[in-house]
């Protein structure tokens, strides 16, 4: 393991800056929100600041426009000699507006070096699968090379089941092996918890990754003809018009060019702190223990602004891939996870993907629909544009869930390196429960950015096939139906 870089406050060499600092960096704790590595144009950066900023979460930030959100800096951390940093949140420091019913916050990364910086939107969530991090897991060498450079070591966790491979790509404090507090909600559908991992460059192309998400898994979604279920007693027919095309990857440019980041000037939230820490209203301990929430700080001058709102945008998020001798019920119940892409633009209003937000499906809005086949699961989110005051940023940035399951359109069944089990007719029920569903890309279209969207399976959020005739139910052959993100029924 590698020891932990001293957590002492260093003052950046950077001379427009001299106010502001490198933060601690102590490696990831079990307090550790995000985590990660800063480099430009492939090598590693020492001194660059990363600030973890809270959005309200739940009803507090479904506001209507013209509202100020208040936005709070809950965290704060500084880059290594490798280029690594770890942020630290301690859950009793949040206050209430910033955390929802269920214990997550929404969090937008700020990282900066020099007169750079990027932002990267993500949700925290409360762990649920106890994952030691560090100590014997994987770690980077002959046989795990994945993000090795830069930033090493990295430690490869397993998902549930071992069928996926979840990266983490910073030492831990001290060596010693940690148990996560936060995760996401993406590695929890996998059965790890893991926080969110950056993988940042401020070079002549900025970018951030997710080094557990890559957008070259993610498929393109076709929009279909409208269907409707089909009605109790009535048989399944096949649709007079031919299917839409299959759905896709969706390549290695457009993956290179979901990863690309706009880089703006470095905002007065850094100075601010810098300036909270000379008069000693804010701690290294604070910052180091994760709770910097309960000193009070705020990003500084900075207004954040609602000052549009786009309702009831169709999200594409789930592939119901039925046929008529065993046709599904599609289940979003109170509390189902849909996670989707942020926006960021600027003055001139071109929009480039900046992260995502993670949000539920409210109580009351529980919805089942039953006897549904061939066909793509739609339902509509709420948009806001929100407008920063110093820089003129603006994020584009999902703030309720509407209605979890609007209609289906047609889909065309993909094919799959498959593993298949059988169901046989009149059988019992058989649910898709677990694991992540894939990442759609293009899942929901609004004021001209394509987004992604992405709802794991569980019991708020699953497939339930009912048989009545021999059919085979398939899923990815490496992992298995019940781990697949995507799974086929077809005639047995």
């Amino acid at each position: 393991m590698t020891t932990a870089i001293t957590a002492s406050l260093q003052v950046t060499a950077a001379p427009a800056h001299v106010d502001d600092v490198a933060f601690p960096y102590s490696g990831m704790t079990s307090r550790s929100v995000v985590s990660g590595v800063v480099a430009a144009d492939g090598v590693a950066v020492q001194g660059a600041d990363v600030l973890a900023i809270a959005y309200p979460a739940g009803d507090a930030l479904d506001v209507p426009e013209g509202t100020d959100l208040g936005t709070l800096v809950v965290g704060a951390a500084g880059t290594d000699s490798l280029g690594r940093f770890s942020v630290n949140v301690d859950p009793s420091a949040l206050p209430a507006p910033y955390v929802d019913d269920r214990g997550r916050v929404h969090l937008e990364i700020a990282i900066s070096h020099g007169d750079r910086e990027v932002h990267w939107t993500t949700t925290a969530v409360r762990s649920s699968h106890a994952t030691p991090i560090g100590g014997t897991a994987e770690r980077c060498g002959a046989y795990v090379r994945r993000d090795c450079d830069p930033g090493d070591p990295v430690y490869v966790v397993p998902g549930m089941g071992g069928s996926e491979r979840l990266v983490v790509i910073v030492g831990t404090a001290g060596g010693r092996p940690v148990l996560p507090l936060w995760s996401t909600a993406s590695s929890e559908a996998a059965g790890a918890s893991v926080p969110r991992q950056l993988v940042v460059d401020l070079g002549a192309r900025p970018s951030v990754a997710d080094a557990n998400d890559d957008p070259a898994t993610w498929v393109t979604a076709p929009a279909g003809e409208p269907v409707a279920p089909v009605p109790e007693g009535e048989a399944w027919a096949p649709p007079a018009t031919p299917p839409p095309a299959p759905s896709r990857p969706i390549g290695a440019a457009a993956a290179l060019e979901a990863k690309l980041a706009e880089a703006t000037p470095r905002s007065p939230a850094f100075p601010a702190i810098a300036a909270a820490i000379r008069d000693r209203s804010l701690t290294p301990a604070q910052i180091t223990e994760g709770r910097m929430a309960a000193a009070g700080r705020s990003p500084g001058p900075c207004v954040s602004r609602v000052v549009k709102r786009h309702n009831g945008r169709e999200e594409t998020y789930m592939g119901v891939y039925a046929w008529s001798g065993a046709l599904a019920t599609v289940t979003q119940a109170d509390g189902a996870d849909h996670t989707l892409s942020v926006g960021t633009g600027g003055a001139h209003g071109k929009w480039s993907s900046s992260g995502s937000l993670t949000l539920s499906v409210r109580v009351g809005n529980s919805h089942t629909v039953s006897r549904v086949a061939d066909a793509w699961a739609i339902g509509t989110v709420n948009y806001g544009v929100i407008a920063n005051s110093c820089d003129g940023r603006r994020n584009l940035v999902p703030m309720s869930l509407g209605d979890p399951i609007k209609r289906f359109a047609r889909a065309y069944h993909p094919a799959l390196k498959a593993q298949c089990i059988t169901l046989y007719g009149k059988s019992s029920v058989w649910d898709k429960d677990q694991a992540r569903n894939v990442r759609i890309g293009g899942g929901v279209t609004v004021a001209g950015f394509s987004a992604s969207a992405q709802s794991g399976y569980d019991t708020r959020s699953k497939l339930s096939f009912r048989p009545t005739k021999l059919t085979r139910l398939c899923g990815n052959r490496s992992v298995g139906v019940r781990l697949s993100s995507i799974i086929e029924a077809h005639k047995g």
